[in-house]
């Protein structure tokens, strides 16, 4: 009986330190991140609720990030996204100035801009754009941030 709970004891304590034991890499995975530079609106829209609007498509955007670096872990750079506003809200006409290395993630960012919106429109027919930037922060890196804009990718 007492060799059985010692048996029980160590296997315990060795499951422990497993657990406990610290992940190769020295640490946690580094976070995918997407940075929404202030909009630049040409039209009938006020600035804050455009920008509110655009901030809300982070979690997607991020979503879109997180599943490209899983096809290349080194994904990231910087995305001009062009669109026009309806007279309605919705966003249209997306299009957007990236390198080759974001070419894999543009379709999802211009999904996640058609199902977006912006309230109080005053004018149909305004315009916008707005810079994204994909980066890793956190864990060691390895992406590259701040890339090249260009490449007019539609």
């Amino acid at each position: 009986m007492r060799s059985a709970l010692f048996m029980v004891a160590a296997v315990s304590l060795v499951a422990c330190k497993k657990d406990k034991a610290p992940a190769k890499g020295g640490g946690a995975a580094a976070k995918p991140t997407v940075t929404i530079a202030a909009p630049v609106i040409a039209g009938g829209v006020n600035f804050a609720t455009a920008k509110a609007a655009i901030d809300s498509l982070e979690p997607r955007l991020v979503k879109c990030y997180a599943d490209g670096l899983a096809g290349n872990p080194k994904l990231g750079g910087t995305m001009k996204v062009k669109f026009g506003i309806e007279g309605n809200g919705n966003l249209s006409e997306i299009s957007a100035d990236h390198g080759p290395e974001l070419a894999s993630i543009y379709p999802c960012v211009a999904d996640v801009f058609r199902g977006g919106s912006i309230p109080d429109v005053k004018d149909s027919g305004t315009s916008a754009s707005v810079e994204l930037t994909f980066a890793k922060v956190g864990g060691g890196g390895g992406g590259k941030a701040g890339g090249k804009a260009g490449g007019g990718k539609k």
